[in-house]
């Protein structure tokens, strides 16, 4: 036997898990290489000067399995009542983050995530039966309003401007809203 094959041996009778192959890890990484991130260039809507930033920082974004349209940048008053912002969900080394742009500056990023975190078995649908099911949406104050509670500020601040909604496919969301200076985590979808 080579010394390699009985190396991996050994190991295998004291590391649990080793001995026998990981068809899941292996499947993870391949839908993960499959996942379809566009350029920012895609999206002839963005302002040339956050194409720009999101292109300087090696941004791309990335798409569901479940839809055909150019989806993951929004634009809302996320920060205030009145504002006209940009959130992009940014892929850079199968790691995703919501930036924020503010007067076409980047101004916050929120929930960095493994986009394999981000995979749900969908069988024969995509590849190697896992999609990648990470959408961000814009909530709008009267959506907002339903989680209000969970801001847990007495009194509750004036719901007055939209939320970034971030959605793992139908199953669950949350919602960061911008209140007295800082981002908030509400419960969305459950």
């Amino acid at each position: 036997m080579p010394r390699a094959g009985f190396v991996l041996l050994l190991l295998a009778a004291f590391v649990p898990g080793l001995a026998r192959p990981q068809p899941t890890a292996a499947r993870e990484v391949r839908a993960v290489a499959a996942i379809v991130r566009l350029r920012p260039s895609a999206f002839a809507q963005l302002p040339s000067a956050v194409r720009r930033d999101l292109e300087r920082r090696g941004c791309r974004v990335p798409q569901t399995f479940a839809s055909a349209d150019r989806h993951n940048v929004i634009r809302g008053a996320f920060t205030a009542r009145g504002s006209a912002e940009w959130a992009v969900l940014c892929s850079i080394a199968d790691t995703s983050r919501i930036l924020v742009y503010r007067r076409d500056v980047l101004a916050d990023s929120l929930e960095r995530q493994a986009d394999r975190n981000y995979l749900q078995d969908v069988k024969e649908v995509a590849p190697y039966g896992l999609g990648f099911s990470r959408r961000i949406g814009v909530a709008p104050p009267a959506v907002i309003r339903t989680h209000a509670k969970e801001l847990s500020s007495s009194p509750p601040p004036l719901v007055d401007h939209d939320a970034i909604e971030d959605s793992f496919g139908d199953k669950a969301s949350k919602l960061f809203y911008f209140v007295r200076g800082r981002w908030r985590i509400l419960q969305g979808m459950d």
